[in-house]
């Protein structure tokens, strides 16, 4: 689970995605990630990973209030 006030900033995940990591292991991820985060509003967002072995719930908003909420 995370929780971000506002979606991740695309070009965050672009860099991910072209290797400007320390793990180029994780572009693969970044790729998947950043096809899933794509125009996301404030809320709840299941994001499926890893052919559904890993399952990420994303909160959209701010943090008391999604704490509340979930």
């Amino acid at each position: 689970m995370a929780i971000s006030a506002q979606p991740c900033r695309a070009q965050d995940l672009l860099d991910l995605n072209d290797g400007n990591v320390a793990d180029s292991s994780l572009a693969p991820l970044a790729r998947v990630l950043r096809a899933q985060c794509f125009g996301l509003l404030p809320g709840f967002h299941r994001l499926v990973l890893d052919h559904g072995q890993v399952i990420l719930t994303l909160c959209v908003g701010g943090v008391l209030d999604m704490l509340r909420a979930q």
